[in-house]
Parts: C-alpha cells; structure tokens; sequence
C-alpha cells in the first residue's frame, strides 16, 4: 500500500496492526503502528495529502470516507459544546452572559482531566 503525497485526500485511516512509514519529500518522518491514524489533514482542509504513506509490512487499516467524518467530527463538536454549556450555566460568576457569549467560551474551553489523589 501507497499514499502518495498530493493524492486527493478522501479517507480517514485508522492503523488496526502493521508498520507504516510518514514520507515528506521521499525523507521518513515517522513510523506508524496499531492504534494511529493519518489522512485527516487532507480531509479537513479539503486539501491534497501533504505527505506519503509506505506500509512497512503486511497490515490492516480501516478507513472512514470524508463525508461521514466530517459529519463524526461536527457531531462530536456539537454534543462536546452543548455540554460544556451547560456546565458553564451552573457558575455563577457567568450568570449575566448570554447563550451566545456562553456559546463562544464553551469554544475556548479545553478540558483538563484529574486523577484523585494526583496533584497537578
């Protein structure tokens, strides 16, 4: 298998087991193994692919054509927002913004996970 750079990106790839090598300009960037993925790039800009893929050895990816990640992706933005929204709506000190202003730092927000007893 080989993607070559400047390909019409129309797959998102997702590696279940094999090798495979990141081409830019012929040079290796970087391996690939079972749980990585590459293409979304090129589907999310809706540009050509900006590198190469060389599968290293006998492999298995799954591929998610554009149309239904883009959709994946505006989805899980969508639910990730409406939850943080409504978490933001319980704080008081954000008590006197609008939906719309609550929308735009729900946005912003970037989620930090803890672990119990963990400090940070």
């Amino acid at each position: 298998m080989y993607f070559s750079k400047g390909d019409e990106g129309d797959f998102f790839y997702v590696v279940d087991h094999g090798t495979f090598t990141v081409l830019k300009n012929g040079v290796p960037v970087i391996s690939l193994g079972a749980g990585k993925s590459f293409g979304e790039l090129a589907l999310m800009s809706n540009t050509p692919r900006q590198a190469s893929i060389r599968a290293d050895t006998d492999g298995l990816v799954y591929s998610l054509d554009r149309e239904t990640f883009r959709y994946t992706l505006a989805n899980s933005s969508a639910q990730r927002n409406t939850i943080i929204s409504r978490a933001l709506t319980k704080v008081p000190l954000l008590s006197g913004l609008t939906s719309s202003q609550i929308g735009k730092i729900s946005d912003s927000v970037e989620l930090v996970k803890y672990n119990a007893g963990k400090p940070k």
